[in-house]
């Protein structure tokens, strides 16, 4: 996130919406990614997961 841009989420709390989620890694990249651009708490809302074979 460029610099000039960080005042939009800085400390403020952020809701990641996610589809699908399947392994949950692009949910925890973008989280880790607004948390070390100064964002607030971060929090996933997921409509619906994919479930591994045999769980």
């Amino acid at each position: 996130m460029p610099q000039d841009q960080r005042h939009r989420i800085g400390n403020r709390p952020v809701v990641l919406v996610d589809d699908v989620m399947t392994t949950s890694a692009t949910l925890y990249e973008a989280a880790r990614t607004l948390q070390k651009a100064g964002s607030g708490p971060v929090r996933g809302l997921v409509l619906a997961r994919v479930l591994r074979h045999g769980l």
